[in-house]
């Protein structure tokens, strides 16, 4: 005698149910992979002495904002920093009070970091991607 089809049709309902869950825990994993790697960059530049010297340079030279403006990279490489791939860096100079930004993509985050002479450090958040905020995906149903 066969496995009665009722069965087999709640078996079947439940794997989907199982791969549903699946598919939204691997997007789960990939986005804090995501994040994790964010927060890896955000501690190796904070942590990077030859960067917090270049800043230093800055705060006790604002007048080199105008350089840093024209070429961050250049700017950032004559001083033994290296600029992250992928890093877009901007640079504000409005009276007197240069800002300096980095801004990284990693899907799904967007997010940076950032010095100003009078703000400090600060960071660039993120809106939380919708693998960790959402849920289940609703695809396909």
């Amino acid at each position: 005698m066969p496995i009665p089809h009722e069965h087999l049709e709640q078996l079947k309902t439940q794997l989907g149910e199982h791969e549903s869950r699946l598919e939204t825990l691997r997007l789960q994993i990939s986005a804090l992979q995501a994040e994790a790697a964010a927060h890896e960059m955000m501690l190796r530049l904070g942590r990077n002495p030859e960067l917090l010297h270049a800043l230093n340079e800055l705060y006790d030279r604002p007048e080199l904002a105008g350089s840093l403006a024209e070429d961050p990279r250049a700017f950032f490489e004559q001083r033994k920093v290296e600029v992250p791939a992928g890093a877009i860096v901007t640079v504000t100079t409005d009276h007197g009070r240069p800002a300096v930004e980095a801004r990284f993509k990693n899907p799904p985050f967007d997010y940076g970091v950032a010095w100003s002479r009078v703000d400090g450090f600060y960071l660039i958040a993120a809106a939380e991607p919708p693998a960790l905020r959402d849920g289940p995906s609703q695809q396909g149903n």
